[in-house]
């Protein structure tokens, strides 16, 4: 039976779209329009600039695994509570900058924000409160909210530079995590567990037989954290992840720097990186509402493609075809993006989601942290972008061929799961 969402779960997707608008908007692209101003006051390079993100998606990593065991509990709304503090917090630390340090430990409290309020806890707040035939819609239109945070809070953080120093503008944009805030304790529930029908456990093949058939929240049985983790369902998406948040990252948070050095004046940079990210948010539509009725390895495979060829685009190209390559990136990966977290509570199931979407959310961190570093470093060391993108595209055609060696079936993730099970108490 095709269940529908019920106001509350909408309400939820609603929350989640806003909460990824502000955190990943804000710590993502909306920070990388202070970079020339940043650069040009301190005159630091840009692999040590840039460090910063390794410090915000690794933290994030670390961090997140905690938040996730903690909104498993049913904490769910003070995690996102407390990722908005941290967030107002790394944005007060900006704006009295006066070294390195200052950046890092911003981005430090950056890191403890994405852990508690992004990604990890929006899925877990969407996916539980909606029937599984609704899940990729729901996550589709939640996750928009990181594309369209990326393409407002540059616009917004340039509008405020035009009227006020950087460190005002950062003093400024410090109120917008404090009224998300005040919008959470009004929407979200004090202790938010999974809903009672449909629930599955490991016991029968029965149960999960059932639980297909009537489309419950929860698609596949509760499995062991350690069984998960020695699974190749598991590693196999998880490197899919970091390759890919690796280009996602290495490529926005140097994009506008990318297309002002190749001669493009910043307004056009900055409209580029808008249409990146509302391409992001096209293919997060598409992918939320396509990954209800085809296979996930398929939809994989077709947007890993357009993001390499984006980021051959973009590496060698970039002036012959830049809104070829700015589209079929953009599009690729708001796709992607949406998928893996698709692919993951599908694979895996909600009971337990939290500590497998943090687990999940390690790898991601460790890709999303090293190729803003890693790109800024190849730069230092060359003086070009060209390297550095043709990196991003080459860890993209690995993560294609691991694309195309993912089960078809849900059903199938699960088998390997329990097949793999080595210690079946562990947790």
């Amino acid at each position: 039976m095709n269940q529908k969402i019920s106001s509350y779960g909408w309400l939820m997707v609603a929350c989640g779209f806003l909460i990824l608008l502000v955190t990943n908007g804000m710590t993502l692209t909306g920070i990388t329009v202070f970079d020339n101003l940043l650069l040009t006051e301190f005159g630091w390079q840009r692999g040590a600039l840039k460090l910063r993100d390794l410090i915000t998606f690794a933290g994030a990593g670390m961090i997140a695994p905690l938040f996730g065991y903690y909104a498993d509990k049913g904490h769910i709304k003070n995690c996102l509570l407390l990722g908005c503090g941290f967030l107002a917090a790394g944005l007060i630390v900006y704006s009295k900058v006066e070294s390195l340090a200052g950046v890092y430990l911003a981005h430090a409290f950056f890191g403890l924000s994405l852990a508690a309020a992004g990604i990890v806890s929006v899925v877990f707040l969407v996916s539980t409160q909606v029937p599984a035939s609704r899940r990729g819609l729901a996550l589709g239109l939640a996750l928009v909210g990181s594309s369209l945070g990326n393409t407002v809070f540059p616009q917004l953080s340039l509008n405020l530079l035009k009227s006020m120093d950087w460190r005002s503008a950062f003093l400024n944009l410090s109120l917008v995590p404090a009224l998300l805030a005040v919008a959470i304790v009004f929407t979200v529930r004090r202790r938010m567990l999974r809903p009672p029908q449909g629930a599955v456990t490991s016991s029968t093949q029965e149960s999960v037989t059932a639980t297909s058939e009537s489309e419950s929240v929860n698609v596949v049985p509760s499995q062991p954290l350690s069984s998960i983790l020695l699974s190749s369902a598991f590693w196999k998406i998880g490197i899919i992840a970091m390759l890919t948040f690796f280009a996602i990252l290495g490529v926005t948070s140097h994009a506008f720097l990318r297309l002002t050095g190749a001669g493009f004046a910043p307004q056009e940079a900055g409209r580029a990186i808008g249409i990146l990210f509302m391409m992001g948010l096209v293919g997060k539509l598409f992918s939320g509402v396509f990954a209800d009725r085809f296979s996930h390895r398929t939809l994989m495979a077709v947007s890993l493609l357009l993001m390499i060829a984006g980021a051959v685009g973009l590496a060698s190209f970039v002036s012959q075809g830049l809104l070829y390559w700015v589209v079929a990136f953009g599009l690729g990966w708001g796709a992607l993006y949406t998928l893996i977290q698709i692919a993951t509570v599908s694979s895996f199931g909600t009971v337990g989601s939290g500590r497998i979407l943090g687990a999940i959310a390690v790898l991601e961190a460790l890709g999303g942290g090293l190729g803003p570093w890693l790109i800024g470093l190849t730069f230092d060391k060359t003086g070009s972008y060209s390297f550095g993108f043709s990196l991003i595209a080459a860890g993209l055609v690995v993560a294609f061929v691991l694309s195309r060696l993912l089960p078809e079936s849900r059903s199938h993730f699960a088998a390997a799961v329990q097949k793999q099970s080595v210690f079946p108490n562990a947790l």
